[in-house]
């Protein structure tokens, strides 16, 4: 495991305080990780475990707050909430793909910045606090940081969508998707791909096809919105 301080950093915003350091070491783990180098064990139960108490942890809070909600309503908002792409922004929110180990092959197939991979992650996280703190400690991270989001309407649809509507809420233009390289044979391709408005760069993504390469890219975008954000507003006022 690399210097433990990026790690500690990391927990620390997320409210996290752990009491064993190395079950949060695991919880950075990905499978591919094992193929290059000695250790015991990945992440993927310490995801299993996270993934229930993340469900258990929703279920509660939304039952708290809408009383007067069906139970097929309460189901749908639960499940925009843990869907995938938004627990893989949150992750990204408080710099988890810094702590990710995996082989350098997925790493260069832009496996930080997957979307799986990176929520898997936080659930691991999860799963790594219940054993480390049990469910109190997970309840409130997941009251504070997943039910306080306000990107999940956002988040039910695809990275690409929700970066298209965001711009044209104020440019009547949508992103250019550009790809900058194609590496490796036919059967393990890894595309790089950038995604621009106004001629600058916004955002770049990897993956082993050009679809998820340009939801990378979006998804970059977004993690880095802050640096071309007022492109927009520059624009909307011209």
């Amino acid at each position: 495991m690399r210097d433990t301080s990026v790690l500690i950093s990391v927990l620390t915003k997320l409210g996290i305080v752990p009491r064993d350091i190395t079950i949060f070491e695991t919880a950075c783990i990905h499978r591919s990780f094992l193929n290059e180098n000695k250790v015991p064990e990945h992440n993927e139960r310490l995801e299993f475990l996270g993934d229930a108490a993340l469900e258990l942890s929703m279920t509660h809070l939304i039952f708290q707050k809408y009383p007067e909600k069906d139970e097929g309503w309460m189901t749908d908002l639960r499940s925009g909430y843990v869907r995938g792409t938004h627990l893989a922004a949150i992750a990204l929110d408080y710099g988890l793909d810094e702590v990710l180990l995996m082989s350098q092959w997925e790493r260069n197939a832009g496996g930080t910045k997957n979307p799986n991979i990176l929520a898997d992650m936080f659930e691991a996280f999860l799963g790594a606090l219940y054993l480390d703190q049990w469910f109190d400690a997970v309840f409130a991270v997941v009251r504070d940081i997943v039910f306080s989001s306000d990107r999940v309407q956002m988040e039910i649809k695809d990275p690409k969508s929700r970066l298209q509507e965001m711009i044209q809420e104020h440019l009547n233009i949508t992103p250019l998707y550009t790809v900058l390289s194609e590496v490796g044979k036919d059967h393990e391709k890894i595309f790089t791909i950038s995604a621009s408005i106004l001629g600058v760069t916004i955002g770049t993504g990897s993956g082993t096809n050009k679809k998820l390469a340009q939801e990378a890219a979006a998804l970059d975008a977004f993690a880095h919105q802050e640096n071309w954000r007022e492109l927009l507003v520059k624009q909307n006022s011209i």
